[in-house]
């Protein structure tokens, strides 16, 4: 899922197309679908998909963040939902890794002063029910670990862009005559 948001923030980038991520999956082994690919095995896969790059990623943290602390008349709760995740681009045709790129994203959703507990309930309903909320969908967006993930993809998606760039157009200039003799 988290391979596919990334291709759809790099959708806007008219140098880059993405190969669709179910091609990909289909040629992967039960190790690699869990993280464990060397990157001239991406390279290869890149190359026979008719690709430029490989991207590999490695997550550091994607989690929702509770904190509160009551008293009688008021309280403060904090709920955040983080992601930060590092890419590493391979080009393909030489396999080798040409770059990084780190991004973070970081929603929250601070209250404090006199609390309502019926104002915190959509909250707590993500922190507690996470697990259940189906990946990708309208809800899971809304939510605060997926409104971090957009921000996580917006900024990765910007980082290969800066590292993967078009190559250098050619341009025909007229032929001037500098001397004649």
């Amino acid at each position: 899922g988290l391979a596919q948001i990334l291709a759809d923030s790099l959708r806007p980038n008219r140098f880059l197309r993405t190969v669709p991520v179910d091609s990909v999956l289909a040629f992967l082994t039960p190790d690699e679908r869990r993280g464990e690919i060397d990157p001239t095995r991406a390279a290869d896969l890149a190359r026979f998909l008719n690709a430029d790059w490989a991207v590999l990623g490695d997550i550091d943290v994607m989690t929702m963040k509770r904190f509160q602390a009551t008293v009688p008349l008021g309280g403060y709760r904090s709920y955040e939902g983080v992601v930060s995740a590092n890419l590493i681009l391979v080009n393909a045709i030489d396999g080798r890794p040409t770059g990084e790129v780190s991004a973070e994203g970081l929603e929250d959703s601070r209250r404090s002063g006199i609390t309502n507990p019926a104002a915190f309930v959509p909250l707590d309903k993500q922190y507690f029910f996470l697990n259940d909320l189906e990946w990708d969908s309208r809800e899971f967006r809304e939510s605060l670990i997926g409104k971090a993930l957009a921000m996580w993809a917006g900024k990765a998606a910007a980082g290969v862009g800066e590292d993967i760039k078009p190559p250098p157009s050619l341009k025909v200039l007229e032929p001037k005559i500098i001397d004649i003799d």
